[in-house]
C-alpha cells in the first residue's frame, strides 16, 4: 500500500517525463505517417460560373426511389422516352421502376425558344425537382400552359421537375433496318 500511495503521489505531480516525451514522439510520427499516406487533391476552380451551371447526373434507379431526396439541387435524369404531352409546356416522362409517369414541366425560356417535346420522344431532362399542389396548377392555368382538363391530371404528380434544359435524342433504328 506504501508503494500503491507513491505511485499515486507522482502521478499527481505530473508524471514521468520520459513516458510524456514519448507520447510526443509517437504522436509525430503517427502524424508524419498520415501525410505520407494522404493522397493529394486537385480541387478545380471555375471563374464565373454558379453552382446552377452544373446538373448532378442521377440514374433511374436512384431517381426513382424518391424525387423529393433531389429537390433544390439542379439534376440531369434520362434519356426516358416522352409518355404524353401535357399543354404546351409539359410532358409526363416513363421513368423505370417510377410506378407511373413523371411529370415534367419546361421552363419559360425554352418555351420562349419553341423547344417542342412529341409523345415518343426521347429525352434528357435538366431542371429542379419542386412539389406539386393545387396552387402550382392554379398557376400553370392562368399563364396558360396547361388547360383547366390537364389541371386535374397534374395534381395527381406529387413533384415534378421543371425543366431549364430538354434535349431531345433521337432513338436508335432496330437492327435489320426496321422491314
Amino acid at each position: 500500500t506504501e508503494r500503491a500511495r507513491t505511485m499515486a503521489e507522482r502521478g499527481s505531480k505530473g508524471g514521468n517525463p520520459i513516458v510524456m516525451i514519448a507520447a510526443f514522439v509517437v504522436m509525430a510520427g503517427f502524424l508524419y505517417w498520415l501525410n505520407l499516406r494522404a493522397t493529394p487533391a486537385e480541387v478545380a476552380v471555375v471563374e464565373g460560373s454558379d453552382s446552377m451551371d452544373v446538373a448532378v447526373s442521377i440514374d433511374a434507379g436512384t431517381f426513382a426511389a424518391d424525387p423529393m431526396a433531389h429537390a433544390g439541387q439542379r439534376i440531369r435524369i434520362g434519356p426516358f422516352p416522352v409518355e404524353a404531352t401535357v399543354g404546351t409546356d409539359g410532358f409526363f416522362l416513363a421513368i423505370p421502376n417510377m410506378g407511373g409517369p413523371y411529370l415534367v414541366r419546361m421552363d419559360s425560356a425554352l418555351v420562349a425558344e419553341g423547344r417542342v417535346v412529341n409523345n415518343e420522344d426521347l429525352v434528357t431532362v435538366t431542371g429542379q425537382v419542386y412539389v406539386m399542389n393545387d396552387s402550382v396548377a392554379d398557376a400553370w392555368v392562368a399563364d396558360g400552359g396547361i388547360t383547366e382538363a390537364d389541371k386535374v391530371i397534374v395534381t395527381f404528380a406529387e413533384s415534378y421537375i421543371l425543366a431549364d434544359d430538354v434535349v431531345v435524342s433521337t432513338p436508335i433504328a432496330p437492327a435489320g433496318g426496321g422491314n
